[in-house]
């Protein structure tokens, strides 16, 4: 049902999907910490942390009804620090769960946030983002619109065996209902 899809946030009018670049901004803000987390390594990125913040603070105040969100990350410690950030708020009209993309089950939302987190200065570390699964889960959740923040640049890699990101971006540069931020 169309009208169910509707959310009538300003500027988003017809906008399914919109990818937030973050390779524009210096690499000393926009590459990845690296964490140990129980001997695996595991990754937090702060400038996607902020642009997410800013994100939830601008919907919440367009939005004039209840809406459904999910912040979804491949990573714990990316996890760990969006949830912090979403308690620090009060949010009107939003209610945002916070969760890893394998944590995250089969609900819907009308919003879903994907924070990539990986970028470096290694070409090929992408690590588990390159999961077809993983990806499926973040890209079918939504109902109404997808917000993808991540380094575009670094993502766009389609040297990376299994790589899904190259397509992914060529699907959002060359469809009516998606843009570019």
């Amino acid at each position: 049902e169309a009208n169910d899809r509707e959310l009538h946030i300003e500027g988003y009018n017809d906008i399914a999907i919109e990818w937030i670049d973050t390779s524009r901004h210096p690499a000393k803000e926009r590459y990845e910490k690296e964490f140990d987390n129980g001997g695996k390594k595991s990754y937090q990125n702060y400038l996607e942390r902020n642009i997410i913040e800013k994100k939830l603070l601008e919907l919440d105040s367009k939005l004039n009804k209840k809406t459904k969100i999910a912040v979804i990350t491949g990573y714990s410690p990316q996890k760990y620090i969006l949830q912090t950030m979403v308690k620090q708020h009060f949010f009107q009209h939003l209610e945002i769960d916070v969760d890893t993309v394998d944590a995250f089950q089969g609900s819907q939302k009308d919003i879903i946030i994907y924070s990539t987190v990986r970028s470096s200065a290694n070409p090929y570390g992408i690590g588990f983002l390159k999961s077809e699964a993983r990806i499926n889960v973040a890209f079918s959740r939504a109902r109404c619109l997808l917000i993808i923040v991540g380094d575009m640049e670094f993502l766009d890699n389609y040297k990376i065996r299994g790589n899904m990101f190259p397509e992914i971006i060529k699907y959002i540069t060359d469809s009516e209902g998606c843009r570019i931020f």
